[in-house]
């Protein structure tokens, strides 16, 4: 049987705490999962706020409001979190909330009005154009390759040596390491969400000893390889391999 505590702690990082920075960070990345860029909460606000100086309480709008109002005091209650997939039923208020700010652009130049109107919009749908593009178009996904990198360390490792399989990544080493034999300690790192947390996370990694990190999935992906990068590097034995998907073999020696 086995046992991850990963959806647990993704479940527990939606929870609000009233601490002013991890809280505004959690809104944030629920509004970049939703448009793909964190700006768009700018405009979210701005229609709350116009929404209030020219105070819109109908029915109509209590329907937009109560349910988000609900989902906030549910988050800081530790009943039910406020975070990206988990909180997909919030999804068509927000976006209907992020763009209404445009009902209050009333301006007597009307191309100045279209322009601004333009201008706004282009900040919000741009990156989520992009996005689509890439994926749908393009086709630029992450391809995942656990064995390359798995195999091009077991290849290096001396007997002592650690094989880390990176956060993300042990779904993909339980189905592997029934194929693969694997004659090295393990450890199999649990989930993290942000990047500070996941840093301090290999820190705590034993000195004087030789890891090799397998990385090849994680929501973020090219964001938290330049993490495990940035903090890799200075270490002792370093070696950096990785192809076009950001599929890597990091070894380091804490």
């Amino acid at each position: 049987q086995i046992f991850d505590t990963g959806l647990h702690t993704y479940w527990q990082k939606g929870f609000l705490t009233f601490n002013i920075n991890q809280d505004f960070n959690l809104i944030t990345l629920f509004f970049e999962y939703i448009f793909s860029t964190k700006f768009s909460v700018i405009f979210f606000l701005l229609t709350i706020f116009l929404c209030i100086k020219n105070k819109l309480f109908n029915e109509k709008y209590c329907l937009l409001y109560l349910p988000i109002l609900l989902a906030i005091t549910l988050s800081f209650m530790n009943i039910y979190p406020l975070h990206s997939r988990i909180s997909l039923y919030l999804v068509p208020l927000i976006i209907i909330l992020t763009i209404k700010f445009a009902d209050f652009i009333c301006l007597k130049n009307k191309l100045i009005e279209k322009i601004v109107l333009t201008t706004c919009c282009i900040f919000i749908l741009f990156p989520l154009c992009k996005y689509t593009y890439n994926m749908v178009i393009k086709k630029n996904v992450w391809l995942e390759d656990f064995v390359t990198p798995l195999k091009l360390a077991l290849n290096e490792a001396d007997k002592d040596d650690i094989i880390i399989v990176a956060d993300g990544g042990k779904w993909l080493y339980e189905y592997y390491k029934n194929v693969i034999v694997i004659n090295h300690p393990v450890v199999v790192e649990q989930s993290f969400i942000d990047e500070n947390e996941y840093t301090k996370h290999l820190d705590k990694y034993k000195s004087k000893q030789n890891y090799y990190l397998i990385y090849a999935h994680n929501r973020n992906k090219a964001q938290r390889l330049t993490t495990i990068y940035n903090w890799a590097k200075t270490k002792d034995n370093f070696n950096f391999v990785y192809d076009k998907s950001m599929n890597a073999m990091i070894r380091f020696k804490n």
